[in-house]
C-alpha cells in the first residue's frame, strides 16, 4: 500500500506539472532564443548539429545544440516541438531528485524520526521543487535547456556516485559516472561542481575523514575529474569570450559582491515568489558599498555551513549543495550578458525545499503529521497556481518584458527588448519612448556600449526609417556623446574619419580598439574595408580572414565582404563609356 501511495503521489505531481506547463507550449521564441535558435543557421542541418556558433547561449554546449537541431529537423521552428523536451526533462529531473532524496534520507546515520518519514519528506521536497514558480524560467525559456540537461547529468551522476560509495569494489560504476560527467560537460559548465558534491556526500555518510575518502574512493574521484576533460577543453576555446570571463570591465570582487545580493534575492523569491523577472540589470559600480547587507547575510550562511561541517553535522550537506551548485555561475567569474538570472537557482532550490520540509517534520510532533502533509500539499498547489500565472507571462515578448518592468521600471534591458517588440508590432511611437527612457538613467559602461547609447542609437535608426533624417542625426549625436569611451562610439568616430578621407586617423582608432575586448570581428571587418578602399588587397584579405575566423557563419560580415570585393573588382568606367 505504501508503494502504491508513493507512486500515486508521483503521478499527481507529474500531472500537475503537465497542467502548469501545457498552456505555455506554444509560447513564442524570446530573448536569447532568437539568436540561438531562430537565427542560427547551424541548426538547419544535422551535419553542424554539434557545432554551435560563438557568443550565443549555446556556445560551448554542443550536446544541447544538437538537441535543438534534432527538434528543428522534426518540426523546424514550431515552438511546441522545442518546448516539449524541456517539460519532459523537468519531469525527469523531478524523478531523479525524488529518488536521490529517498536514498539519502534512508541512511542509518540520520535520526530515526527522519528515516521513518524519509519517503514523505523526499516526496514533499521534490513536489515543491518541481512546482515552484522559480523553475518556470528554466522550463519555458527554451535556451535554458542547458540548465535542464546539466541538472539531469548532475543528478544521474550523483545516483551513480551513491551506488559507488555503497559498493566501492565495483569500478564500472566509476567509469559510468565518468561517462555521465563527460556528456554533461557538453551541456553547461555547472558540471564542474560534481566532484565537490560527491565529496560532500562521501564525508556526510561514508568516510570518516577527507584522507579516508580520497583513499577509499580514489578511483571514483579520478574518474569524475577525467569526465570533466571535455568541459576544460570547451572552456579553453572561450566560446563566449565576449560575454563571460575576466577582462570584460568587471572585477572579480565587484562580481562577487553583486552575486551576494543576487543569491539573497533568490532566497527571497524561494520563500515568496511574487516578483519574478526574466531580466535583471542591477548596477555593478561600487557593488560592495551598494550590496554589503545582502553580502553579509550570505557570508553568515556560508560560515554557518562551514561551522556545521566542522561539527560533523550532516545538515551541512544542504548548505554545501546550495553553495556548490551556485558557485560556477554566481561567484567570482563575471557573466556580462546576464549578471543575475533566476534559472541559476534551478538545482540549488532543492536544498531550500528539502530544508523547509525537514524543518516542518522536525518541529511538529508526529501526531500532527497529517496536518503537516496537508499543509505541504496546499503550499504545493499554491506554487503550481503561481507557476501557471508566470507561464502565462511568456505568451508574448510584450507581456514578458512588461512584467519585468513591473518589477524594475528603469531596467534598461527590459526597455530595450520591449522597444524592439513594439517595433515589430508597428507601434513605433511606443518603441521610441522606451528607447528614450533607456538614456534617462546613466548606467556605468559595461560591454561594447552602455544601455543609454544602445537606446538612443535604436531611436535614431527608427527615426531614419520613418524619414525623419534631421531628428535621426540629432539623436545619433546624443548617442555618441552619451558614452564617448564605448567601443561602439569609437567605431562610429573611426567610420566618420574614413568617410572624410582621413584614412590614417581611422586606421589608428580601429587598431587602438583591438586593445579592448569587444567587437573584434567588426573591427577587423572595418580595417579590411579601409585597406581595400586604399588598394591594399593583401592586408584587406588578412583582416577579412580574421573577421570570419572570429565570427564564423556571420551572414552580415560575409555579405559586406562580398559586396566590397565585387566593387573593388569592377573595372573603372572610361570617359567614353560614361558618355
Amino acid at each position: 500500500m505504501a508503494a502504491v501511495m508513493r507512486w500515486l503521489a508521483v503521478a499527481s505531481v507529474v500531472l500537475a506539472t503537465g497542467l502548469v506547463y501545457g498552456p505555455g507550449l506554444n509560447a513564442p521564441f524570446v530573448f536569447d532564443d532568437l539568436s540561438a535558435i531562430v537565427d542560427n543557421p547551424q541548426l538547419r542541418q544535422l551535419s553542424t548539429a554539434f557545432d554551435p556558433p560563438p557568443d550565443t547561449s549555446l556556445s560551448g554546449r554542443p550536446l544541447v545544440h544538437a538537441t535543438f537541431a534534432l527538434s528543428y529537423a522534426l518540426a523546424e521552428l514550431t515552438p511546441a516541438a522545442h518546448r516539449i523536451p524541456n517539460v519532459l526533462l523537468h519531469g525527469l529531473n523531478a524523478l531523479l531528485l525524488w529518488s536521490l532524496l529517498v536514498r539519502v534520507l534512508r541512511r542509518p546515520q540520520l535520526p530515526e524520526s527522519v528515516r521513518a518519514r524519509g519517503d514523505v519528506i523526499a516526496g514533499a521536497a521534490a513536489a515543491l521543487w518541481t512546482l515552484h514558480p522559480l523553475q518556470t524560467e528554466a522550463v519555458v525559456y527554451l535556451t535554458q535547456r542547458t540548465e535542464l540537461l546539466a541538472s539531469s547529468a548532475i543528478l544521474a551522476t550523483l545516483h551513480c556516485v551513491f551506488s559507488a560509495f555503497e559498493r566501492p569494489h565495483e569500478r564500472q560504476l566509476g567509469l559510468f559516472a565518468c561517462l555521465l560527467v563527460a556528456l554533461g560537460s557538453g551541456c553547461k559548465e555547472t558540471l564542474v561542481s560534481v566532484p565537490l558534491l560527491a565529496l560532500c556526500l562521501d564525508l556526510a555518510f561514508f568516510s570518516a575523514s577527507l584522507r579516508a575518502a580520497l583513499s577509499t574512493h580514489r578511483f571514483l574521484y579520478l574518474s569524475l575529474l577525467l569526465g570533466l576533460t571535455p568541459l576544460f577543453a570547451l572552456t579553453l576555446s572561450a566560446p563566449r569570450g565576449q560575454t563571460a570571463g575576466f577582462g570584460l570591465g568587471i572585477s572579480a570582487l565587484d562580481n562577487l559582491a553583486l552575486q551576494g545580493r543576487a543569491i539573497a534575492w533568490y532566497l527571497r523569491l524561494a520563500a515568496w515568489p511574487d516578483r519574478l523577472s526574466v531580466s535583471y540589470n542591477w548596477p555593478i559600480d561600487q557593488a560592495l558599498a551598494r550590496y554589503w547587507p545582502a553580502d553579509l547575510l550570505i557570508g553568515l550562511l556560508f560560515a554557518l555551513t562551514l561551522w556545521l561541517s566542522l561539527r560533523r553535522r550532516r545538515g551541512a550537506l544542504l548548505g554545501w549543495w546550495f553553495f556548490i551548485v551556485l558557485a560556477p555561475s554566481s561567484s567570482f567569474v563575471p557573466i556580462l550578458s546576464e549578471m543575475v538570472a533566476e534559472r541559476r537557482m534551478y538545482l540549488a532550490l532543492a536544498s531550500v525545499t528539502t530544508l523547509a520540509v525537514l524543518g516542518v517534520v522536525r518541529v511538529l510532533p508526529s501526531s500532527v503529521g497529517r496536518a503537516a502533509a496537508v499543509g505541504c500539499s496546499v503550499f504545493a498547489l499554491a506554487c503550481a497556481a503561481r507557476s501557471g500565472v508566470r507561464v502565462h507571462d511568456y505568451r508574448s515578448e510584450i507581456a514578458l518584458f512588461t512584467s519585468a518592468l513591473a518589477v524594475a521600471p528603469d531596467n534598461p534591458q527590459a526597455l530595450w527588448v520591449l522597444g524592439h517588440a513594439y517595433e515589430k508590432q508597428g507601434d513605433l511611437q511606443q518603441a521610441a519612448g522606451l528607447y528614450e527612457r533607456m538614456a534617462e538613467r546613466r548606467y556605468p559602461y559595461v560591454g561594447p556600449a552602455s544601455w543609454g547609447t544602445r537606446g538612443l542609437m535604436s531611436k535614431a535608426n527608427l527615426q531614419a526609417r520613418l524619414g525623419q533624417h534631421q531628428a535621426s542625426s540629432l539623436t545619433l549625436q546624443r548617442a555618441l556623446a552619451h558614452d564617448p569611451s564605448s567601443a561602439i562610439t569609437r567605431m562610429q568616430h573611426a567610420a566618420a574619419a574614413a568617410q572624410s578621407g582621413e584614412d590614417e586617423r581611422a586606421r589608428s582608432e580601429l587598431q587602438a580598439l583591438l586593445e579592448q575586448p569587444f567587437l573584434h570581428d567588426r573591427i577587423q571587418l572595418e580595417l579590411g574595408l579601409l585597406e581595400l578602399r586604399g588598394g591594399h588587397e593583401a592586408a584587406a584579405k588578412a583582416h577579412f580572414a580574421e573577421a570570419l575566423r572570429l565570427a564564423p557563419g556571420d551572414a552580415r560580415i560575409e555579405e559586406r565582404i562580398g559586396t566590397a570585393a565585387r566593387a573593388a573588382a569592377k573595372p573603372p568606367q572610361t570617359a567614353e563609356a560614361k558618355r
